[in-house]
């Protein structure tokens, strides 16, 4: 923001290089971005199936000593990566919207986090965590892609969109809320 003035630097002489072709164009009609995001929620979904990771991730808690104690778990190595891997992926989805757009605006990602925080909680992951999927967040994001596409064909503005993350946001925390006292 202060390197920048807050202003937007146009990008588009990346248009033709290899770089946007290979992380913002498409193939035949088919942008690439979804290939992307595909591969990730792939990758992601193999590291927590096919490794320690998962369990290691979900045993953690906020206080290190349970985890620590009970099963061994190296609590501070399993933050230090999680954050890792979060700060690696949100690297890659900025440069992927960056290219996208064109543009770089410094608050780009700003708008996003009621989206993926409504997305995730509707893919059926729970305030609490410890359970909840990739591919349940995927379905999420799709569900509220085509819940926008919908707003978008009705002819409503954009700032309806916003209000329908919310409600859906709203209606899934309870939704977990209620399940998971039933569980109890």
């Amino acid at each position: 923001m202060i390197l920048s003035g807050g202003l937007a630097i146009p990008l588009t002489f990346l248009m033709e290089k290899t770089i946007w072709k290979i992380f913002a164009g498409t193939i035949g009609a088919f942008p690439v971005q979804l290939l992307w995001g595909l591969l990730f929620a792939f990758l992601g979904w193999l590291l927590f199936r096919g490794t320690n990771a998962s369990a290691a991730t979900s045993a953690t808690p906020a206080t290190t000593s349970p985890a620590r104690r009970r099963w061994g778990i190296r609590v501070d190595r399993v933050k230090t990566l999680t954050f890792m891997l979060m700060g690696f992926s949100a690297g890659a989805g900025g440069i992927l919207v960056t290219l996208l757009n064109n543009t770089f605006w410094p608050t780009t990602g700003d708008g996003y986090l009621l989206l993926i925080l409504a997305a995730v909680f509707l893919g059926g992951t729970p305030t609490w965590g410890g359970i909840g999927t990739i591919w349940g967040a995927v379905i999420g994001a799709f569900i509220l892609g085509f819940i926008e596409t919908g707003i978008v064909a009705a002819g409503l503005t954009g700032f309806y969109t916003q209000f329908f993350y919310g409600v859906i946001l709203i209606l899934a925390l309870i939704s977990h809320r209620y399940v998971g006292l039933k569980k109890k």
